[in-house]
Protein backbone atom coordinates (compact mmCIF):
# COMPACT_ATOMS: atom_id res chain seq x y z
CA UNK A 1 0.00 0.00 0.00
CA UNK A 2 1.41 3.28 -0.92
CA UNK A 3 -0.84 5.43 0.83
CA UNK A 4 -3.63 6.16 3.70
CA UNK A 5 -6.88 4.45 2.24
CA UNK A 6 -8.88 7.29 0.36
CA UNK A 7 -12.54 7.70 0.25
CA UNK A 8 -15.58 7.58 2.34
CA UNK A 9 -15.19 3.94 3.62
CA UNK A 10 -11.40 5.29 4.41
CA UNK A 11 -11.99 5.22 8.36
CA UNK A 12 -13.14 1.46 8.35
CA UNK A 13 -10.42 0.19 5.80
CA UNK A 14 -7.48 -0.14 8.74
CA UNK A 15 -9.63 -3.23 10.45
CA UNK A 16 -10.33 -4.61 6.77
CA UNK A 17 -7.00 -4.60 5.76
CA UNK A 18 -5.78 -6.28 9.35
CA UNK A 19 -7.95 -8.78 9.05
CA UNK A 20 -6.80 -9.62 5.73
CA UNK A 21 -3.33 -9.51 6.74
CA UNK A 22 -4.13 -12.13 9.62
CA UNK A 23 -5.83 -13.99 7.62
CA UNK A 24 -3.20 -14.08 4.84
CA UNK A 25 -0.08 -14.47 6.76
CA UNK A 26 1.50 -12.23 5.11
CA UNK A 27 2.78 -8.42 5.47
CA UNK A 28 0.97 -4.96 4.99
CA UNK A 29 3.14 -1.92 4.22
CA UNK A 30 2.64 1.39 4.35
CA UNK A 31 4.57 4.77 3.58
CA UNK A 32 5.64 7.72 1.22
CA UNK A 33 8.56 7.63 -0.79
CA UNK A 34 9.65 10.67 0.75
CA UNK A 35 11.26 8.75 3.74
CA UNK A 36 13.12 7.28 0.82
CA UNK A 37 14.80 10.88 0.03
CA UNK A 38 18.46 11.75 0.11
CA UNK A 39 17.21 14.68 1.99
CA UNK A 40 14.99 13.79 4.15
CA UNK A 41 17.32 10.72 5.40
CA UNK A 42 19.69 13.32 5.82
CA UNK A 43 17.44 15.43 7.96
CA UNK A 44 16.31 12.50 10.38
CA UNK A 45 20.18 11.59 10.84
CA UNK A 46 20.41 15.16 12.23
CA UNK A 47 17.61 15.28 13.88
CA UNK A 48 18.80 11.96 15.97
CA UNK A 49 21.28 14.26 17.38
CA UNK A 50 18.96 17.21 18.71
CA UNK A 51 18.09 15.87 21.71
CA UNK A 52 14.25 15.54 22.94
CA UNK A 53 12.06 16.71 20.16
CA UNK A 54 9.73 19.63 21.57
CA UNK A 55 8.32 21.11 17.77
CA UNK A 56 7.77 20.02 14.30
CA UNK A 57 6.80 22.65 11.45
CA UNK A 58 5.81 20.71 8.80
CA UNK A 59 4.67 22.25 4.95
CA UNK A 60 4.25 21.31 1.52
CA UNK A 61 3.45 24.55 0.09
CA UNK A 62 2.02 24.50 -4.19
CA UNK A 63 2.38 27.78 -6.02
CA UNK A 64 -0.05 26.09 -8.29
CA UNK A 65 -0.68 22.19 -8.13
CA UNK A 66 -4.51 21.84 -7.69
CA UNK A 67 -5.80 18.48 -9.56
CA UNK A 68 -7.86 18.41 -12.94
CA UNK A 69 -11.56 19.48 -12.41
CA UNK A 70 -12.68 16.13 -13.47
CA UNK A 71 -10.08 14.35 -11.53
CA UNK A 72 -11.64 12.34 -8.61
CA UNK A 73 -9.14 13.99 -6.13
CA UNK A 74 -11.34 16.82 -5.58
CA UNK A 75 -14.77 15.23 -5.45
CA UNK A 76 -15.16 14.41 -1.61
CA UNK A 77 -17.43 11.73 -2.03
CA UNK A 78 -14.96 9.60 -4.03
CA UNK A 79 -11.70 11.29 -2.23
CA UNK A 80 -12.53 11.87 1.04
CA UNK A 81 -10.63 15.26 1.13
CA UNK A 82 -8.43 17.05 -0.37
CA UNK A 83 -5.03 18.53 0.02
CA UNK A 84 -4.91 17.09 3.32
CA UNK A 85 -5.12 13.85 2.49
CA UNK A 86 -3.49 14.05 -1.00
CA UNK A 87 -0.20 16.03 0.75
CA UNK A 88 -0.40 16.02 4.71
CA UNK A 89 -0.05 12.32 5.18
CA UNK A 90 3.51 12.31 2.89
CA UNK A 91 4.19 15.29 5.60
CA UNK A 92 3.52 13.29 8.70
CA UNK A 93 4.92 9.72 7.48
CA UNK A 94 8.22 11.64 6.32
CA UNK A 95 8.95 12.22 10.55
CA UNK A 96 6.83 9.40 11.46
CA UNK A 97 10.70 7.88 12.82
CA UNK A 98 10.80 10.89 15.18
CA UNK A 99 7.48 10.85 16.42
CA UNK A 100 6.90 7.41 17.04
CA UNK A 101 4.11 5.20 17.50
CA UNK A 102 2.71 8.41 19.58
CA UNK A 103 -1.07 9.35 19.35
CA UNK A 104 -2.38 13.21 19.21
CA UNK A 105 -4.29 14.19 22.74
CA UNK A 106 -4.90 17.71 20.90
CA UNK A 107 -5.68 18.42 16.86
CA UNK A 108 -6.68 21.64 15.70
CA UNK A 109 -7.60 22.36 12.18
CA UNK A 110 -8.86 24.53 9.36
CA UNK A 111 -9.19 24.35 5.37
CA UNK A 112 -9.87 26.61 2.87
CA UNK A 113 -11.10 26.45 -0.99
CA UNK A 114 -9.82 29.73 -2.14
CA UNK A 115 -8.46 27.86 -5.45
CA UNK A 116 -9.34 24.80 -6.37
CA UNK A 117 -11.75 25.67 -8.47
CA UNK A 118 -9.66 28.40 -10.16
CA UNK A 119 -8.37 26.76 -13.49
CA UNK A 120 -4.93 29.34 -13.50
CA UNK A 121 -4.39 26.88 -10.06
CA UNK A 122 -4.06 23.92 -11.84
CA UNK A 123 -1.13 21.47 -11.66
CA UNK A 124 1.29 23.08 -14.72
CA UNK A 125 3.00 19.28 -14.86
CA UNK A 126 -0.11 17.03 -15.39
CA UNK A 127 -1.91 18.77 -18.33
CA UNK A 128 -4.79 17.22 -19.38
CA UNK A 129 -3.84 15.21 -22.76
CA UNK A 130 -5.66 14.73 -26.32
CA UNK A 131 -9.01 13.40 -25.86
CA UNK A 132 -9.67 14.22 -21.83
CA UNK A 133 -12.82 15.91 -20.72
CA UNK A 134 -13.17 19.37 -20.98
CA UNK A 135 -13.28 20.86 -17.17
CA UNK A 136 -15.73 23.80 -16.77
CA UNK A 137 -19.34 24.57 -15.50
CA UNK A 138 -20.89 23.24 -12.07
CA UNK A 139 -20.39 19.40 -12.60
CA UNK A 140 -16.55 19.47 -12.39
CA UNK A 141 -17.02 22.08 -9.65
CA UNK A 142 -14.55 20.46 -6.72
CA UNK A 143 -15.92 20.38 -2.85
CA UNK A 144 -12.67 19.63 -1.45
CA UNK A 145 -10.21 21.84 0.62
CA UNK A 146 -6.93 22.90 -1.21
CA UNK A 147 -5.38 24.33 1.55
CA UNK A 148 -5.41 22.86 5.18
CA UNK A 149 -3.61 24.10 8.77
CA UNK A 150 -3.61 22.60 11.72
CA UNK A 151 -1.85 22.26 15.17
CA UNK A 152 -1.36 18.60 17.17
CA UNK A 153 0.22 17.71 20.25
CA UNK A 154 1.31 14.28 21.20
CA UNK A 155 0.54 12.36 23.70
CA UNK A 156 4.31 12.66 24.43
CA UNK A 157 4.03 16.36 24.56
CA UNK A 158 5.88 17.24 20.76
CA UNK A 159 3.83 19.55 18.90
CA UNK A 160 3.20 19.77 15.29
CA UNK A 161 2.60 22.53 12.93
CA UNK A 162 1.06 21.15 9.72
CA UNK A 163 0.38 22.86 6.42
CA UNK A 164 -0.38 21.36 3.12
CA UNK A 165 -1.53 23.86 0.06
CA UNK A 166 -2.27 22.45 -3.26
CA UNK A 167 -1.80 26.01 -4.60
CA UNK A 168 -0.98 29.40 -2.81
CA UNK A 169 0.36 32.76 -3.86
CA UNK A 170 4.10 31.60 -3.51
CA UNK A 171 6.30 31.40 -6.77
CA UNK A 172 7.84 28.15 -5.96
CA UNK A 173 6.36 24.66 -4.66
CA UNK A 174 8.46 24.02 -1.62
CA UNK A 175 8.16 21.14 0.51
CA UNK A 176 9.71 22.46 4.56
CA UNK A 177 10.30 20.50 7.55
CA UNK A 178 12.04 21.89 10.79
CA UNK A 179 12.78 20.04 13.63
CA UNK A 180 13.16 22.05 16.88
CA UNK A 181 15.38 19.87 19.66
CA UNK A 182 16.20 20.43 23.19
CA UNK A 183 20.12 20.67 21.85
CA UNK A 184 19.52 22.29 18.22
CA UNK A 185 16.95 22.69 15.25
CA UNK A 186 16.95 21.24 11.82
CA UNK A 187 15.54 22.51 8.87
CA UNK A 188 15.14 21.16 5.29
CA UNK A 189 13.50 23.22 2.44
CA UNK A 190 13.40 20.94 -0.70
CA UNK A 191 10.02 20.04 -3.08
CA UNK A 192 8.45 16.58 -3.08
CA UNK A 193 6.91 15.26 -5.94
CA UNK A 194 7.63 15.96 -9.60
CA UNK A 195 6.75 19.61 -9.69
CA UNK A 196 8.54 21.24 -12.49
CA UNK A 197 8.07 24.37 -10.02
CA UNK A 198 10.58 23.11 -7.80
CA UNK A 199 13.40 24.30 -5.67
CA UNK A 200 15.96 24.26 -7.33
CA UNK A 201 18.12 22.13 -4.64
CA UNK A 202 17.48 21.18 -1.21
CA UNK A 203 18.93 22.86 1.52
CA UNK A 204 19.72 21.94 4.98
CA UNK A 205 20.49 23.20 7.71
CA UNK A 206 21.39 22.57 11.34
CA UNK A 207 21.28 25.87 13.73
CA UNK A 208 22.69 25.82 17.25
CA UNK A 209 23.37 28.44 19.90
CA UNK A 210 22.81 31.03 17.49
CA UNK A 211 25.09 29.41 14.97
CA UNK A 212 23.37 27.98 11.55
CA UNK A 213 25.51 25.33 9.37
CA UNK A 214 24.62 23.89 6.25
CA UNK A 215 24.46 20.22 6.21
CA UNK A 216 25.39 18.63 2.50
CA UNK A 217 23.01 17.05 0.90
CA UNK A 218 23.63 15.09 -2.25
CA UNK A 219 21.63 16.13 -5.37
CA UNK A 220 19.34 13.18 -6.73
CA UNK A 221 16.98 12.61 -9.96
CA UNK A 222 13.59 13.64 -9.06
CA UNK A 223 11.29 10.72 -8.59
CA UNK A 224 14.69 8.72 -7.67
CA UNK A 225 12.82 7.73 -4.04
CA UNK A 226 10.55 5.66 -5.89
CA UNK A 227 12.60 3.21 -6.88
CA UNK A 228 14.62 3.40 -3.18
CA UNK A 229 11.34 1.96 -2.18
CA UNK A 230 10.68 -0.60 -4.57
CA UNK A 231 14.12 -1.85 -3.68
CA UNK A 232 13.62 -2.16 -0.32
CA UNK A 233 10.00 -3.89 -0.54
CA UNK A 234 11.45 -7.23 -0.90
CA UNK A 235 13.30 -7.67 2.50
CA UNK A 236 10.77 -5.53 4.71
CA UNK A 237 7.90 -7.97 2.85
CA UNK A 238 9.87 -10.91 4.34
CA UNK A 239 10.31 -9.32 7.99
CA UNK A 240 7.28 -11.01 9.94
CA UNK A 241 8.44 -8.80 12.77
CA UNK A 242 6.74 -6.05 10.53
CA UNK A 243 3.54 -7.20 10.81
CA UNK A 244 0.44 -5.46 11.93
CA UNK A 245 3.01 -2.26 12.33
CA UNK A 246 1.53 -0.47 8.84
CA UNK A 247 -2.22 -1.03 10.55
CA UNK A 248 -1.44 0.12 13.64
CA UNK A 249 0.64 3.69 12.08
CA UNK A 250 -2.07 4.24 8.97
CA UNK A 251 -4.70 3.78 12.18
CA UNK A 252 -3.49 6.30 13.75
CA UNK A 253 -2.63 8.96 10.96
CA UNK A 254 -5.85 8.26 9.63
CA UNK A 255 -7.70 9.57 13.62
CA UNK A 256 -5.37 12.38 13.00
CA UNK A 257 -6.80 13.82 9.81
CA UNK A 258 -9.90 12.84 10.47
CA UNK A 259 -10.08 15.00 13.60
CA UNK A 260 -8.33 17.93 12.22
CA UNK A 261 -11.27 17.67 9.39
CA UNK A 262 -13.90 17.60 12.09
CA UNK A 263 -12.13 20.83 13.87
CA UNK A 264 -11.98 22.39 11.03
CA UNK A 265 -15.86 21.83 10.15
CA UNK A 266 -16.97 24.78 12.40
CA UNK A 267 -14.75 27.34 11.37
CA UNK A 268 -15.65 27.04 7.84
CA UNK A 269 -18.19 30.02 7.96
CA UNK A 270 -18.30 33.22 6.28
CA UNK A 271 -14.74 34.28 6.67
CA UNK A 272 -13.62 37.96 7.89
CA UNK A 273 -12.01 40.60 5.61
CA UNK A 274 -8.40 42.01 6.86
CA UNK A 275 -9.36 44.65 9.11
CA UNK A 276 -12.76 43.86 9.80
CA UNK A 277 -12.35 43.87 13.41
CA UNK A 278 -10.70 47.24 13.57
CA UNK A 279 -12.92 50.27 14.34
Amino acid sequence: MCGPPRGAAGAAAPPRLEAAELAGGAVLLAGSAARYRSDVRALLDVAAGLGPIRHIDLSWVRAHGVPTASSWFVRREQAGGGALLDLGWHLFDAVEPLLGPAAFDRVLGTVSSDFVNDPSRRARWKQAGPGAPAAGGAADAGDVEDTARGFLVTDRGVSVALRASWASHETRDVTAITVEGAAGTAALRCTFGFSTNRQEASALVRTRHGVARPVPVPREPVGVEYSRQLDELPALLADPGRRGVAVARAREMIAAIGRLYDSARPAARTPVAAGAGHA
